[in-house]
């Protein structure tokens, strides 16, 4: 949830941002056609099927952005609403970014450099469109390219960010827009209706990595958690919501019983 100046200088897809007056109308949407639960509310339903004179729904947060304590929570605690966060451990209070953040940005910050252009890189990775862009297309182009490589293996793109940082001479320094909350800012937003889950440690794509790195994901992830909070977690949102069985059979210690 981002004012326009701020989205500006954001290098997160557009299509996971929406502007403080948006969130508003869909709270307000919500509130007047659904039935808001909370989480575990929400579960019992899914198991029980209780009945509500209006649809349940659930209001959920991927990742931890700073800007859900900043933006979102004032609209949220003014509506009277709660939701559920879920966060990645490795990024919560310590200043890393996603690396479609961090691709993203590097790919703008070497668009601007023309003399890169002949770089090896370059044409090893089908960069070249980020010098063919105008200026006012550039983060745009830059976001949409670091998409395309979501597919690959993390290894890959992290040798792909570790390129693209030694042509820029090591800066790589993240935004403060794209940042993530502390735990400070998670026991803040606990006393508003704000539950939080599991989104893993890494934000790995859980498919894409072998059995065992699936369970150190998820029981790790759930131990640092319940370190914070001091209480149990109970939810788990898969990154990027990719799964198949064996990654639902390695979650399913994490559901209550």
């Amino acid at each position: 949830v981002l004012p326009e100046a701020e989205c500006a200088q954001s290098f997160s897809s557009r299509a996971i941002i929406v502007s403080p007056a948006t969130f508003e109308r869909h709270l307000r949407f919500l509130r007047r056609h659904f039935t808001v639960l909370g989480p575990e509310e929400f579960r019992e339903w899914l198991l029980n099927g209780r009945e509500y004179s209006r649809p349940p729904c659930l209001i959920t947060f991927d990742d931890g952005w700073k800007d859900n304590l900043t933006h979102a929570r004032p609209a949220l605690k003014a509506h009277r609403l709660p939701a559920i966060i879920f966060l990645p451990t490795d990024y919560i209070g310590t200043g890393k970014a996603f690396w479609q953040e961090r691709l993203s940005r590097l790919l703008f910050r070497l668009g601007q450099q023309p003399a890169l252009h002949q770089h090896p890189l370059v044409a090893r990775h089908g960069l070249a469109d980020l010098f063919a862009a105008r200026h006012s297309e550039l983060a745009d182009r830059a976001s949409v390219l670091a998409r395309s490589f979501k597919n690959r293996a993390p290894e890959v793109v992290e040798n792909i960010i570790v390129e693209v940082t030694a042509a820029l001479a090591g800066n790589d320094d993240p935004t403060d827009v794209d940042t993530y909350l502390s735990w400070d800012d998670v026991q803040t937003l606990r006393p508003d209706g704000i539950t939080f889950g599991s989104h893993t440690v890494s934000h790995r794509i859980l498919t894409q990595i072998d059995p065992a790195a699936v369970t150190e994901e998820l029981t790790e992830s759930r131990r640092v958690l319940e370190q914070h909070l001091n209480a149990p977690v109970h939810f788990l949102a898969y990154p990027n919501g990719n799964h198949d069985a064996g990654t639902a059979r390695s979650s399913e210690c994490r559901r209550p019983h």
